[in-house]
This record gives C-alpha cells, sequence and structure tokens, in this order.
C-alpha cells in the first residue's frame, strides 16, 4: 500500500512536468493572436469606435439643421402669407372729445386741424368705441375701456404755466370713462368698419397752435389748457 501511494505521487509530479514543458513550448498560431488584445488592437478599435460616434453625431446634427431649416422656410412662408393681408384701413383725428355714452358705446369728437390751427365746428362726429378700444394716458399708464370702468387709473396733466425753468403742469388721474369728456385726444380709427370704429385713444396735453387763455407776468406766463371746449 505504501508503495502503491508513492508511485501516484511520481506520477502526479511528473504529469506537471510534462504539461508545465509542453506549455512553455506551445507556439501562438495567427487565429490565436487574433484572439488576444493588444495595445494596438485596443487602439484601433477605440478610434473605430470614435469614428463611428462621430458619424452618428454629424448625422444628427446635419438632421437637426435640416429640420430648423424647413421650420424657417415655413415660418417665412406663412409670415409673408400674413405680411400680404390687406391691412384694416385707420385714420388719426386729433380732437376734443365732446361727450360719451357707454350705453351705446359711442362718443363725439370736434376736430382740431394743427395746420389751419383751427377747430373744426362743421366736422364734428360721433365714433364708436368697444370695451377693448385702449385709452393711452401720461407716463406710459395705458389701459381699455372696459379697464378704465372697471377702475384703471390713467396719469394725466393740463399746462399749467411757462416761466424760465420751463413749462409747469398741474397733474391729476382719471379714473372713470366720463371724466374722458373735455379732454384732448388722438383717435385712432378703423374707417373700414361699420360704423367707424375708434381702435385707441391717446389723451393729449396740448394741441400745436392751439389758442389758450394766458396772462403774462414778471418772467413768466400763466397759460391754462384746461379741459377742451366743443362750443367753438
Amino acid at each position: 500500500m505504501e508503495q502503491r501511494t508513492n508511485l501516484n505521487a511520481v506520477g502526479r509530479i511528473q504529469r506537471y512536468k510534462t504539461e508545465k514543458q509542453n506549455n512553455a513550448q506551445r507556439v501562438v498560431t495567427p487565429d490565436m493572436a487574433k484572439q488576444r488584445p493588444t495595445p494596438m488592437s485596443i487602439a484601433f478599435d477605440y478610434q473605430i469606435n470614435s469614428r463611428r460616434e462621430e458619424y452618428i453625431m454629424k448625422k444628427m446634427i446635419v438632421s437637426a439643421l435640416g429640420f430648423l431649416a424647413v421650420t424657417g422656410l415655413l415660418f417665412l412662408r406663412d409670415y409673408a402669407v400674413a405680411g400680404s393681408q390687406p391691412r384694416m384701413p385707420s385714420q388719426e383725428v386729433v380732437g376734443c372729445i365732446c361727450s360719451i355714452d357707454p350705453k351705446v358705446s359711442r362718443l363725439t369728437v370736434l376736430p382740431y386741424d394743427e395746420n389751419a390751427k383751427k377747430w373744426l365746428s362743421a366736422k364734428k362726429e360721433s365714433l364708436a368705441f368697444t370695451g377693448k378700444t385702449i385709452v393711452i394716458g401720461l407716463l406710459k399708464t395705458k389701459t381699455t375701456m372696459d379697464g378704465l370702468a372697471g377702475g384703471h387709473v390713467l396719469k394725466m396733466a393740463h399746462l399749467a404755466g411757462i416761466d424760465s425753468g420751463g413749462p409747469k403742469f398741474n397733474s391729476f388721474e382719471i379714473r372713470s370713462v366720463p371724466e374722458l369728456v373735455g379732454e384732448r385726444a388722438t383717435l385712432d380709427i378703423n374707417r373700414k368698419q361699420s360704423p367707424p370704429t375708434i381702435e385707441s385713444i391717446k389723451l393729449e396735453i396740448a394741441f400745436g397752435g392751439e389758442s389758450m387763455d394766458a396772462s403774462l407776468g414778471a418772467g413768466s406766463s400763466e397759460v391754462l389748457s384746461g379741459k377742451c371746449s366743443c362750443t367753438k
């Protein structure tokens, strides 16, 4: 039994030595070399992957640019079509607001000719307005007729005098639609609609060449623009 055990141990040692020698003498074939990753092959694979990713990225960019170009052309086409539509004609009239009837949404204006520097009593006109008609005051205050009826406030002023420091003003606020009566304004009127409808009302302090009451003092003059009158 002891002799058989020794023979088995010697056999295992001999097989270990034989396998070690065979491994040392094993020849690496070209096919086997191809299967082993080398630094060069790793670098080559990385380069291929980088180029593939770069190609995919460029393709995505080109697709995105193409989409934006098409979208831009469609936008320009729609813009050109919209711009080619006839614009609703409008006409500006400067004058004094004589009366306002909120129940029927109409006001009366007495026009003023700034070139001739006179009021045109024969051309007093009744015009329609809507709740969306814009009303513009001083100091960038702005609202609509509905907003003014709902409590919005407009800043306004009248000319109070002129001295060495320049013009002086009496400032006040307009808090309701009826308070527009007696104010000077530039009206933007849409004549295409029936009846002609006011799109915006821009309040004015005074008109060019307008004759006003004045009293001269020492080095100053008091010019009272106040509210305009339609009894011209």
